[in-house]
């Protein structure tokens, strides 16, 4: 029986936790994690699911995080009807956090549609709405810790507590084989660090085949603290932000990184080590989750607190309406403000910054994990100057950073837990983590004396074999994998092309007030006009399409309905052999999908809008894409289809003819190409560029330190020599 694993997220990546195990006929999904971080990222939760949804037999959770959990919705909308298992406290926390991430959503792309449609772009829809995610809760079936279950016939499972938050698990799975022996496989999930401040420390099973481990502070080390030490440093940091007179603004993420802080702010409030001053907890999903982690306590599930009352006191006041989040911005000082997302790339926490990183009296304490691009990382770097929400802002306030609340285990935590699961006799994964991290750690590994197995650091989209003595890669069927349009992996470990977009932003603006008069502004916003098409092939604007082998056109109406009507219509390929096979397609899908638009009031070929650019990259995939008729190529494919003179003595005339057409009015061609004119080809050899403008009577110096094409014979009323009117040859 082949039992294949491929890696659908955290791979290269600290986000979008996604493996699919295929057992002979049987398939399983460990996670369904949403892409977070930077724009580049997040672009992949729109994609096309790399497998079919209605394939999958059942969804095992490790926890409750989005980024392993987000994107369950879109694979329950998409077709998937199997179950969703996970333990009790994950699947208390999914029913707020699942419909939470649908509301964001949708309020998200409300606000982008607005700004879409006054430039003039095609609306955007959410990945999933919050009514798509409470259906998805219907799925959900919970099942005890350290209990084996049937999954499907022949694969059992069991959870761990992998002491990261409340719920959280490793999955251990046996697959029965051909000759009745099972596959021992461990997916380590999160893991969580000793003495973390509200559960227990992780546990797991040794002696396995295969195990997936998580590498995300694989490359570091922090100090380690008990209970009273964190709070001491805590301390310090709430005490000199307050002694400043300004507010303490926390990012911090609604799940468990809220509540811990809670614990420790309460019992210092309560010992007097710090002021009992305001603690405003700005998250209607962290006030919903903090009422979970209440429910919880003293119930044997392994929540632990320093207090019977954790999460209550006079001083914490939970904000649930925008009412009550916008009158927070009239505290001016004295105040602690909790608030998410912890990466500071969405929600509450945004309007907060704004408010108060231009104060020098405030301080903003970073406690978490930032991913690459997100504004949290751009603070943490030290930028001076951040953009929220289109405003440029002026970072005076302190930046302090605090690394004693992280759930995930760092390297020498990894290391030991790793060694407890000794003997792994056929292979270790390590994932969900970035590749400086995941490498540091393998070559630690590699050190060590003990046997290991295979140890491989795998790229999303790939797949392996596990039923052999080492996991062997399975090399790819030619489909694209997702990031390879993002320059894979690697690329993506630091700022990406949304936050290079900002700094230039910023930077230009800083030009602009510093330049001494209005005439210099416009010359240097002349030299930044890179908004015109020069010599791309074609550009659009759009998204990816997946097509059922029939009945193409109702799926492509149905996605058009929320496109602006088009007035001209073009069909692409792409420029490969496999693309002039596929042209034949679009020349009899032409017709009948030209006559559907029309009928539905998709196309209007009389009109000036937009041109529908269609680009076929299979007969089941198409980019929907937007073009602007202005700004866009001349002809489909961008590639020119003009006619090689025979007398031309290379084909390189056709660039200089090309280049005519783009950027001359065919109508000004004999004005600004007229007969008399002079002018100079340098690098002139073999002559096509010359001849082109001698065909038009134009008086040519033709410089080169090569003769001209021999092959073909010079024009009449052509010469050579080394002072001519027309054509001059260097040696």
């Amino acid at each position: 029986m082949n039992i294949t694993l491929t890696f659908h997220g955290s791979a290269g990546t600290v986000t979008g936790s996604c493996y699919r195990l295929d057992a002979g006929k049987k398939s399983l999904l460990i996670d369904c994690g949403m892409f977070q971080g930077d724009k580049t990222l997040k672009q992949l939760n729109y994609d096309a699911w790399p497998f079919d949804p209605r394939g999958i037999d059942a969804v095992l959770m490790t926890h409750a995080h989005i980024d392993h959990s987000g994107l369950i919705p879109k694979l329950t909308r998409a077709g998937y009807k199997g179950p969703v298992i996970a333990t009790e406290g994950t699947a208390e926390l999914l029913r707020f956090m699942l419909p939470d991430s649908g509301s964001i959503q949708e309020m998200e792309v409300e606000r982008l549609n607005r700004r879409n449609q006054r430039r003039g772009l095609p609306p955007l829809r959410p990945i999933y709405t919050q009514q798509n995610a409470k259906d998805a809760l219907e799925q959900i079936e919970t099942r005890e810790y350290e209990t084996w279950f049937e999954v499907v016939p022949g694969i059992r499972a069991r959870f761990w507590n992998a002491g990261h938050i409340l719920g959280a698990a490793s999955v251990e799975l046996a697959v029965t084989q051909g000759d009745g022996k099972p596959l021992k496989l461990l997916f380590s999930g999160d893991i969580g660090p000793e003495h973390k401040a509200l559960v227990k420390s992780p546990e797991a099973p040794r002696d396995l085949d295969i195990l997936v481990m998580e590498s995300t502070y694989g490359g570091r080390t922090r100090p380690k603290l008990d209970p009273l030490q964190r709070r001491a440093v805590l301390a310090g940091e709430v005490n000199a932000a307050l002694a400043t007179g300004g507010n303490l603004v926390i990012p911090a993420f609604a799940v468990e990184r809220t509540q811990e802080l809670l614990a420790d702010l309460n019992k210092l409030v309560a010992d007097g080590t710090v002021p009992s001053v305001p603690i405003f907890v700005d998250s209607p999903l962290a006030t919903q989750i903090t009422q979970v982690f209440s429910r919880f306590l003293n119930v044997g599930n392994g929540v632990r607190t320093p207090t019977p009352q954790p999460f209550a006191a006079g001083n914490v006041r939970f904000t649930r309406s925008v009412q009550e989040s916008m009158r927070i911005e009239k505290v001016k000082g004295g105040a602690i403000i909790i608030s998410a997302s912890g990466m500071c790339d969405a929600g509450r926490i945004r309007h907060h910054l704004k408010n108060n990183l231009w104060r020098a009296n405030a301080t903003v304490l970073l406690i978490g994990y930032m991913a690459p691009g997100t504004l949290g990382a751009l603070l943490e770097a030290g930028e001076r100057r951040v953009r929220i929400q289109g405003d440029e802002i002026a970072v005076k306030a302190r930046i302090r950073k605090l690394e004693i609340y992280s759930g995930h285990a760092d390297h020498d935590e990894l290391l030991d837990w790793l060694r407890d699961r000794l003997p792994i006799r056929r292979g270790l994964f390590l994932t969900h983590g970035e590749l400086d991290a995941a490498a540091s750690l393998r070559a630690a590994i590699a050190g060590w004396k003990e046997e290991l197995p295979a140890i491989t650091i795998p790229h999303i989209d790939e797949s392996y074999r596990l039923d052999g003595r080492r996991p062997v890669r399975i090399p790819p069927d030619g489909a694209p994998r997702r990031l390879d349009r993002y320059a894979e992996a690697e690329a993506l470990a630091g700022h990406d092309w949304h936050n290079d977009y900002a700094r230039l932003m910023l930077d230009v603006q800083r030009r602009l007030r510093g330049m001494e008069d209005d005439v210099a502004r416009k010359r240097l916003m002349r030299k930044l006009r890179f908004a015109e098409l020069i010599f791309p092939r074609q550009w659009a604007r759009g998204e990816h399409l997946q097509l059922p082998e029939t009945d193409r056109i109702s799926v492509l109406l149905e996605c058009l309905a929320s496109y602006p009507v088009c007035s001209s219509l073009w069909l692409e390929v792409l420029d490969t052999n496999d693309g002039k096979e596929l042209s034949n397609f679009c020349r009899k899908f032409e017709a009948p999908l030209r006559k559907a638009l029309i009928k539905a009031g998709r196309l209007d070929e009389q009109g000036n809008g937009p041109r529908l650019l269609l680009t076929f990259k299979s007969g089941r995939e198409v980019f929907v894409g937007i073009a602007e008729v202005n700004n866009s190529a001349l002809w489909p494919m961008g590639i020119p289809r003009l006619k090689f003179p025979r007398q031309a003595p290379s084909r390189s005339t056709l660039k200089l003819e090309e280049a005519w057409h783009h950027f001359i009015p065919r109508d000004q061609w004999d004005a600004r190409l007229a007969a008399g004119m002079t002018g100079v080809d340098l690098g002139a050899a073999p002559g096509g560029w010359t001849w082109q403008l001698v065909n038009r009577h134009i008086k040519v110096s033709a410089v080169d330190n090569g003769p001209m094409n021999a092959d073909r014979p010079l024009r009449r009323g052509w010469t050579t020599g080394t002072c001519s009117n027309q054509v001059t040859t260097c040696p």
